[in-house]
């Protein structure tokens, strides 16, 4: 684990090169260009760590209940230890928040904005690294079927030719074929999409007005699309359902959008304003989803999205503005903006690598709830993480450094 820790802290630098190259490119000084980037990277990359690590956990508590079948004492334990990691969904609303806040910050210091450049650019991140966990995960899922360790996926051409296309958080039972956690990368496709329009109408109307015009289309989609299911009950329309089409997420890259903006506007809400507005919204949406777990009631999951996302948004733009603070000396921590660096391998691989090892290795052993969860949670992060770091270097480094010589 050290080997790979210094590995983790050069990649992360490597990193840090490519991004300040952008910069570079830009025009900026060498100093104000590493000053810049310091300040404006790390934090974000710890929160990505601490987002990629939450979602890794979580689907390591679901393996546990749902591998381990039997009930018990056990059980209701780890439910007790295991309840703050069941809020999955809330660490990839983070994920959409930090999109809209990356995507923006450049775009606040330039004149021009070309839709097909950025699109382009898009592509060139995201799509490769996304293709080769696709290809990898479909061969993981082959090989442990040819190994009779089932890991419960299906596969169908239909669901292949959905994953190809972006498009398998629709259908609902495509959607929960192999690797279903790369839903989110599709939806996020199309949101970058829209985000031309986004910029278009900040430079027209304003950031707040636009933002809360993107707040009002995405209700009206999640409303208009509510009422098609009934008709379409094979799709993933619904309310209350923490995958799948959910519109909001549109919401939540506005709320990141606009928090690119305060954080450029020193003077238009105090650090205290937003410190406080990160603890309600923040707070509120975990309470609301905890009420709704707990309760027969049934909460739409777009409240604790929105409530959520407006609290990230004042997290966001609070610690860019307060670089001294004890929270962003927390999170710009080395090892988790190292970890940071790579996430979006780590997000891409994880969930296989969690069920191979619980189906595969861990579940026969006889043991009870409680050891199970923690012995698969050290080996899924081990594992996680050393292939993570290797996909990373063989993958996604290349593609940055692809993606730097273009800009530069």
């Amino acid at each position: 684990m050290h080997i790979l820790h210094k590995h983790l802290i050069m990649s992360v630098r490597t990193v840090g090169q490519y991004k300040m190259s952008f910069t570079q490119a830009q025009g900026q000084p060498t100093t104000a260009r590493h000053e810049s980037a310091k300040s404006r990277l790390e934090f974000l990359d710890g929160l990505r760590a601490l987002a990629a690590l939450y979602v890794l956990l979580h689907h390591v508590r679901n393996a546990t209940f749902t591998d381990r079948a039997y009930s018990g004492t056990g059980k209701g334990l780890l439910n007790i230890i295991t309840f703050p990691l069941t809020y999955g969904h809330l660490a990839v609303a983070l994920f959409i928040v930090l999109s809209g806040y990356c995507l923006m910050l450049p775009v606040l210091s330039r004149e021009h904005f070309e839709p097909k450049t950025f699109l382009l650019r898009r592509a060139q991140r995201i799509l490769p690294p996304y293709y080769a966990a696709l290809i990898l995960t479909f061969g993981i899922t082959l090989l442990s079927n040819a190994l009779s360790v089932s890991l419960k996926d299906a596969i169908s051409w239909q669901g292949i030719l959905a994953r190809i296309f972006l498009c398998q958080e629709i259908p609902r039972a495509i959607l929960w074929e192999w690797n279903l956690p790369l839903w989110s990368v599709a939806v996020e496709w199309k949101i970058y999409l829209v985000f031309p329009l986004v910029v278009a109408g900040i430079r027209r109307f304003g950031a707040e007005k636009t933002v809360a015009a993107t707040l009002l289309c995405s209700l009206v989609l999640l409303y208009g699309l509510a009422l098609l299911t009934p008709l379409a009950p094979s799709l993933t329309l619904s309310l209350m359902e923490p995958v799948g089409v959910m519109p909001q997420l549109l919401g939540l890259f506005g709320f990141g959008v606009l928090a690119a903006v305060w954080s450029r506007s020193v003077g238009r809400l105090s650090q205290k304003q937003l410190r406080l507005g990160a603890l309600i919204g923040m707070g509120l949406g975990v309470g609301l989803e905890a009420l709704w777990q707990n309760t027969s009631k049934e909460l739409p999951r777009f409240v604790t999205d929105y409530l959520f996302g407006a609290g990230a948004a004042c997290l966001l733009a609070y610690l860019a503005q307060a670089p001294k603070s004890r929270l962003r000396a927390l999170v710009e921590w080395r090892s988790l903006v190292a970890l940071g660096g790579m996430s979006y391998s780590v997000y891409l691989l994880h969930d296989p690598i969690v069920r191979l090892l619980s189906r595969g290795l861990l579940l026969r052993l006889p043991i009870s709830h409680v050891p199970y969860f923690v012995l698969l949670s050290a080996l899924s992060l081990m594992v996680t993480l050393a292939l993570s770091w290797l996909f990373f270097r063989l993958v996604e480094q290349p593609t940055l450094r692809k993606i730097a010589t273009t800009r530069s």
